[in-house]
C-alpha cells in the first residue's frame, strides 16, 4: 500500500485528512468510499495526483482519458478499455485503486 510505502500510519493519514483512524481502516477496506475532499486530502498526503482520485468512477471519458494520459502516464490501450467500462464499473475500480494506494 502507499501510505505503508510512505512510512504512515492510519492514525498519521487519518490526522493529515481530518479522518479517525477507524474511518481510513474502513476505506482501505473498500467498506466506504472517501467522500471528495477528503480524496484531495488523501491524494496531497501521498504526494500523488489528485485529478483521478477525485472522480468518483463517474468521470466523462473524455475527462477520464485525459486525466490518465496527463497525470498517469498511462498505455493508450488502458485508457480505452477504462473508458469502456460503465459508470459502476469505473467507480469500483477507483475504489481498488483507493485502498491499493492507502
Amino acid at each position: 500500500m502507499m501510505r505503508e510505502s510512505r512510512g504512515m500510519t492510519q492514525a498519521d493519514l487519518a490526522t493529515h485528512v481530518g479522518a479517525h483512524k477507524q474511518t481510513v481502516s474502513r476505506w482501505e477496506t473498500g467498506d466506504i468510499m472517501p467522500p471528495m475532499d477528503k480524496l484531495a486530502r488523501i491524494a496531497q498526503a501521498l504526494g500523488v495526483e489528485s485529478s483521478w482520485l477525485v472522480s468518483e468512477g463517474d468521470m466523462e471519458p473524455q475527462a477520464l482519458a485525459h486525466a490518465l494520459e496527463e497525470e498517469a502516464a498511462v498505455p493508450p490501450a488502458i485508457v480505452e478499455a477504462i473508458q469502456k467500462l460503465s459508470p459502476i464499473a469505473r467507480r469500483e475500480l477507483l475504489v481498488r485503486l483507493v485502498r491499493d494506494l492507502l
